[in-house]
């Protein structure tokens, strides 16, 4: 579509990258076009489903933390306040 892989170097900003096979749509009917639209549009939704999936997981994951670590830190406050009693 005009760039490729080699031209952005995703490495170099620690990113994946992935190629995508399209069939170029230059001079060819309106069916076609459509189609290979429609495609694009199909494998753009999919990836922005599967980084929402990952970050959902990895905020999920976050909060799991932050709640276990906020009990560990409230039991030892609640620990802490009860022995100075």
């Amino acid at each position: 579509m005009g760039c490729t892989v080699a031209e952005f170097n995703p490495k170099q900003y620690g990113v994946e990258s992935r190629v995508c096979y399209f069939t170029n749509p230059e001079g060819k009917d309106t069916e076609t076009v459509r189609d290979v639209r429609d495609e694009v549009q199909i494998r753009v939704e999919a990836s922005f489903n599967e980084i929402e999936e990952i970050v959902a997981d990895q905020t999920s994951s976050r909060s799991l933390r932050q709640r276990v670590s906020d009990a560990i830190s409230e039991g030892l406050v609640q620990k802490l306040n009860h022995s100075n009693q």
